[in-house]
């Protein structure tokens, strides 16, 4: 299995080169690199390269010792050594929720050729629905009083392009009971009290938004806020929920498809 280390921590990827563009697939929380596996074969097939990876927590990656060590910028640098690590110079990013966030996060200071943001935002998810924060407080708290000898340590992943015909709620489910907790819990610690408002205004390169029309958890106005902030960007409206890119995988391909020839 291919892994790479970057200071006594494991990355778990699988990359095939391709005669076009690379694509990087940046993967979301509770869930997995195997949630773009049957979309990143279409662009495969399409001549493009392909990078699938596990952020650190997932899958066989390196767990963090501490939910406090999880954060965006933890997740950012995880990212560049692995394109280091690669030799992948501006690649095209593609993120799904948390994973937009990140790769959001990347292209506001490294070279990227484009971005795509696929159920995204920009923000803390809470803050959203949670304009007292309330509800963020609770969490936060219970963060910070979680007892490790009590979580799951070791469960066993789930293979997301093998059952991708379903509901939100399904693949929420699926994440949760497949991801370990101080993953999960350190996950909801990189989220919070994130802000990269300021990097909208200041991406130069190519951006491709795409949001499904059902999506509860990044509701379709944080995508046309994205699209009004960023100055060259798309911005592509689908059926579907969240997880559109697991349950529509091949309406998005094409969307992503289209947008690549333009580059």
């Amino acid at each position: 299995m291919p892994y790479a280390y970057f200071s006594g921590k494991k990355t778990y990827y699988e990359f095939t080169p391709g005669k076009k563009e690379t694509i990087v697939f940046v993967h979301g929380w509770n869930i997995n690199y195997t949630e773009w596996i049957r979309l990143s074969k279409i662009l495969l097939a399409e001549g493009y390269g392909v990078l699938l990876y596990n952020l650190y927590g997932y899958g066989t990656s390196s767990s963090l010792k501490k939910v406090s060590s999880y954060s965006l910028l933890k997740y950012k640098n995880q990212l560049k050594n692995l394109l280091n690590h690669l030799k992948i110079k501006n690649p095209v990013l593609v993120g799904h929720s948390m994973g937009g966030m990140i790769s959001l996060k990347y292209a506001g200071v490294e070279n990227v050729k484009a971005l795509i943001l696929i159920a995204s935002t920009y923000r803390d998810p809470f803050n959203i629905f949670d304009s007292k924060h309330l509800f963020r407080e609770k969490i936060m708290n219970f963060l910070t009083n979680i007892k490790n000898a009590e979580v799951r340590r070791n469960v066993e992943s789930f293979d997301f392009s093998k059952d991708w015909d379903h509901n939100d709620f399904y693949f929420f489910l699926k994440g949760i009971t497949h991801t370990k907790d101080t993953t999960l819990l350190g996950g909801l610690h990189a989220l919070m009290n994130n802000n990269q408002k300021n990097i909208l205004a200041k991406l130069k390169m190519p951006v491709l938004i795409i949001v499904g029309k059902k999506d509860f958890t990044t509701p379709v106005e944080e995508s046309v806020y994205m699209h009004k902030k960023i100055k060259n960007s798309e911005l592509r409206i689908m059926s579907g929920g969240h997880d559109l890119n697991i349950a529509r995988y091949k309406e998005v391909s094409k969307e992503i498809i289209e947008f690549l020839k333009k580059l």
